[in-house]
């Protein structure tokens, strides 16, 4: 793991997985850190030694030491700016959308995910801004819901992460939603 930084941006390499964007303090040791990828997130981030961290984020812990070479950052444009959306009917939007498939690249996967045996994976969008996705293996999140400001992304903020998703379809039987980190546009259907 390697993590990057400047004044405003950071670059991270993971597992041979790399992310980008820019970061800023928000507490004594608490950082956000908001990724071109299209989520944001919050670390600490504890200086142990004049040449060692400890970046602590939900999914993890790890002791990083500097390095004497110049930081390599690589700027990345924001995937989301990139995507085609629709304007989002707010009340269109409302109510529970079950899984109907995945469109991987232009290839389509029609493969249905399942929350349980006999439920599909579904988001419901309340009209008070609570989001609830029943996701596969049984797993229900909570977290709230809002438009952006350019009125065709989702926020879906919770403790942990703040996800932007991109309608790119939305009528009153289907609700197509562009996912940055799977970069895939998730197909949902009522």
């Amino acid at each position: 793991m390697t993590l990057s930084f400047d004044k405003e941006n950071y670059t991270q390499f993971v597992l041979g997985k790399s992310e980008s964007g820019n970061w800023s303090s928000i507490g004594e040791n608490l950082y956000e850190f908001n990724s071109t990828k299209g989520y944001t997130y919050e670390a600490e981030i504890m200086q142990i030694s004049d040449n060692q961290i400890i970046f602590k984020k939900q999914s993890g812990e790890w002791q990083l030491i500097k390095s004497s070479e110049k930081a390599d950052l690589v700027f990345e444009e924001n995937i989301l700016d990139k995507i085609k959306g629709i304007n989002i009917d707010r009340k269109t939007l409302l109510g529970k959308w079950y899984h109907n498939g995945q469109n991987i690249n232009g290839n389509e996967n029609d493969i249905i995910l399942k929350h349980s045996n006999t439920e599909l994976v579904n988001y419901t969008f309340l009209d008070n801004g609570e989001f609830i996705n029943k996701a596969p293996f049984e797993i229900e999140l909570s977290a709230n819901w809002t438009i952006d400001k350019d009125n065709q992304t989702l926020i879906i903020e919770s403790d942990e992460l703040t996800e932007f998703l991109k309608v790119t379809k939305l009528n009153e039987t289907e609700l197509y939603l562009y996912q940055p980190i799977s970069k895939s546009v998730i197909k949902f259907k009522r």
